[in-house]
């Protein structure tokens, strides 16, 4: 199969899943409550914590725990085959270009209120990061404004939509392969004058100074 039939194929075992993870959720409940109306015929009101202890609802519940270890094992089986065969094809194929732009993900200065007046330039870069993805596997990518809204102190915050010119599977497809290098992206954040750490907390200190970079994104001159 293809990236885009294995993707596909992917998403609807996914769905299957839940799906009947959520019938036997419903069909368990409605278990209890029966019980729970036999037990208590006067009450109103389902009150799980009045039968949570008692030995038939361990008893009513062990069936249903070994059916839902049983389908989530085999779910987890198909999930580990379906993620080895899309990095392999990942590797393999082409990102699909369309001839329109269509939006990708997105990036919020909510997500950055620790940086206060700089939220809004921390989501906007965070956005061309993602976007220099695109554009490193010969795709074009645009970051437009897409929503704009008033913070806690009046200060107009947006969110980032990463426009690409492929589809919803081709972006799914540029995530899995290899991307600009640890020391490209490091390099471009502190060239747009971001704090890289904002984004990744967990980088070593004196990493720039390890790959011979400045803060200012530029290489460093040795000799």
């Amino acid at each position: 199969m293809t990236f885009a039939e294995t993707f596909i194929a992917a998403r609807n075992e996914k769905d299957a899943f839940w799906k009947t993870a959520g019938e036997m959720q419903l069909a368990m409940q409605a278990e209890r409550i029966a019980f729970f109306k036999k037990k208590f015929p006067r009450r109103k009101n389902f009150d799980y914590k009045l039968i949570a202890d008692l030995p038939e609802t361990a008893a009513m519940f062990a069936p249903w725990k070994e059916k839902a270890d049983a389908i989530t094992a085999v779910h987890k089986e198909a999930e580990t085959k379906f993620e080895e065969e899309l990095n392999r094809l990942a590797l393999e194929e082409s990102v699909p270009a369309t001839p329109i732009m269509g939006q990708v993900t997105s990036y919020s200065a909510s997500t950055y209120n620790s940086q206060g007046w700089g939220a809004n330039r921390y989501a906007e870069m965070g956005a061309e990061s993602a976007a220099d993805t695109a554009r490193f596997h010969g795709l074009q990518a645009e970051v437009m404004i897409i929503g704009t809204w008033k913070g806690h102190d009046g200060m107009a915050m947006n969110t980032y939509g990463v426009f690409v010119n492929t589809t919803e599977i081709g972006w799914e497809m540029v995530k899995l392969k290899p991307g600009p290098t640890l020391r490209e992206w490091l390099k471009m954040c502190w060239k747009r004058g971001v704090n890289p750490r904002v984004y990744n907390p967990y980088l070593p200190a004196g990493l720039e100074d390890k790959l011979g970079i400045d803060y200012f994104g530029n290489d460093k001159v040795t000799g």
